[in-house]
């Protein structure tokens, strides 16, 4: 199985994908402090080449520094239709099961309409996920793109957690191109699990009702810890060197602001209920001054 690598405890990397590149803005957690800096998104020109622009999550930046979006809103969009149009098919489905009653007793009738309630489930919890898979299977160019650079994306943050340092394209061959901060890993398991309990309307007996159910449970146990992430396959496609280079590039631009403050860490908060602040931990960070000012506070 290819690693799936958990962001270190002092370190987080916010991430941001396009149909043309890839973004990445650091934040650095110490002791009670979460500091963000700017960040890098790299990207393809009209000409084939790798281009970088500075990024940053503040509202009030400049139009020139702003996140890039436009996939974003796009599947956002999409997602609500695809809920909605979820939503009316489970509803007839499940009146149709009330009143199927009264003038039939076809036993195939009513399992064809739970299974079809059963596998709605999936796409109500995950609507966003379905839109990027569903595009993909009518060869949309702008998400099959998004897709490939959304898997190059987990694979160099999983290898840069892994080994402390950007890698190169011949060392990320073991890592997947799954993610175990997905925003999505908290409804995947029980998509997996609705998926399971369709199955056991096709055949009855209670051992294979038995054995679904634990398969259920194992499922969503791996789920919880990241070693499933099956379900992800919906959002990522197998990237090209082209993609690669694009999210090393981002990264590599990316980990000079974290190693140099090179442009700084601007907006800071403060957690007061964290661990008390440490002096000389602390010192040489842009935040020194802010965190010792509250930390005195508490």
């Amino acid at each position: 199985m290819k690693k799936i690598v958990n962001s270190p405890k002092n370190l987080r990397l916010k991430d941001f994908v396009e149909n043309d590149g890839v973004g990445f803005i650091p934040i650095k957690i110490a002791g009670p402090m979460t500091v963000e800096s700017s960040g890098f998104f790299a990207f393809t020109d009209d000409k084939g080449n790798i281009d970088t622009r500075i990024i940053n999550s503040k509202p009030d930046e400049d139009e020139a520094k702003r996140i890039p979006k436009k996939m974003e809103e796009k599947i956002k969009k999409k997602s609500l239709i695809l809920f909605v149009a979820s939503v009316i098919c489970m509803f007839t489905c499940m009146v149709l099961l009330l009143v199927s009653s009264q003038w039939t007793n076809s036993e195939i009738w009513t399992t064809a309409l739970s299974i079809c309630a059963y596998l709605l489930m999936p796409v109500l919890l995950m609507p966003k996920a379905w839109v990027i898979f569903i595009s993909r299977i009518f060869r949309n160019k702008e998400m099959i793109n998004f897709s490939k650079y959304l898997a190059a994306k987990n694979a160099v943050k999983n290898a840069y957690f892994d080994l402390d340092r950007v890698p190169n394209i011949d060392e990320l061959g073991g890592y997947s191109y799954h993610s175990a901060d997905c925003n999505y890993t908290k409804n995947g398991y029980l998509a997996w699990l609705y998926l399971l309990m369709s199955l056991t309307w096709l055949l009855d007996g209670k051992r294979f009702v038995m054995a679904i159910i634990a398969i259920a449970v194992t499922l969503c146990i791996l789920e919880l810890k990241n070693c499933l992430t099956l379900w992800q396959v919906l959002i990522t496609s197998k990237p090209k060197k082209q993609h690669y280079e694009v999210a090393i590039k981002a990264l590599e631009e990316t980990v000079k602001i974290i190693d140099s403050f090179e442009i700084g860490f601007e907006t800071f908060s403060f957690n007061p209920d964290s661990e008390n602040f440490d002096e000389e931990e602390c010192k040489g960070c842009p935040a020194y001054d802010f965190c010792k000012e509250n930390s005195q506070k508490k």
